[in-house]
């Protein structure tokens, strides 16, 4: 398999008490990657590490084989990303109008827009919402409206930090069916960072278990390696 993202030699001051320290880290084409931890483990960071969002103090990322050195390098490879954090920013307008933004930015017509968009709102049974004001929108139409906006450009690689929160349970269950059917038949690398223990059972292949900053260890189904601050791990 192709490792499509790798991290090299990072470190990253969050705060003054607080660093992201990671030797070496492999992602490759194939699974499904869940980034677990409590809520000072460095997750959200290592998410916005990957996806290019947050730059690093120190070491190189790199992404489909070109390290992301400079701001055009990022901006180019963040093209072929999905990403959707915790709470997401929904823009003024409608849902329909928030779904077509992303597929707008990477130049798609407006009739391919119109079509894409109206697809995944049928999938979701959100058609009905499709010209509501995102301002009158639940919690959990936000989270879905925001997913929906993420995935419309086909992303090759698609992370998300804690996808499922504020979701009823059959949305909770078609949006991680979604994201097994993305991985598996369209073949979209998956990296989301979750504390459900459930989402991870359901949907990953592969865990990667933070700690203050550093990767702990690393499941990979019933397979426990135990990495201490990740020096030389490769996953797959």
């Amino acid at each position: 398999m192709q490792n499509l993202i790798e991290i090299n030699d990072i470190h990253h001051q969050v705060n003054a008490s607080f660093a992201l320290h990671i030797d070496q880290l492999f992602f490759q084409d194939g699974p499904v990657y869940a980034i677990a931890g409590d809520s000072r483990a460095g997750k959200t960071m290592l998410l916005r590490i990957l996806s290019l969002i947050q730059p690093v103090d120190e070491g190189e990322v790199t992404l489909f084989e070109t390290p992301a050195r400079s701001a055009r390098d990022r901006l180019r490879l963040r093209r072929r990303l999905g990403f959707m954090s915790q709470r997401p920013f929904l823009f003024r307008g409608t849902v329909a109008e928030n779904i077509g933004l992303g597929l707008e930015y990477h130049g798609v017509e407006s009739e391919e827009i119109q079509v894409r968009t109206q697809r995944l709102l049928k999938q979701f049974q959100l058609t009905d919402c499709a010209e509501l004001p995102v301002e009158q929108l639940s919690e959990g139409q936000r989270q879905v409206t925001a997913f929906l906006r993420t995935v419309a450009p086909y992303p090759e690689v698609l992370l998300l930090d804690e996808p499922t929160s504020n979701l009823d349970q059959d949305t909770y269950n078609h949006l991680l069916d979604y994201i097994k059917m993305l991985n598996e038949e369209r073949g979209v690398m998956v990296i989301l960072a979750t504390k459900s223990r459930d989402v991870i059972r359901q949907v990953a292949n592969i865990t990667i278990n933070m700690r203050n900053g550093k990767v702990a260890r690393i499941l990979t189904g019933e397979h426990q390696t135990n990495v201490g601050n990740g020096k030389g791990l490769r996953v797959s």
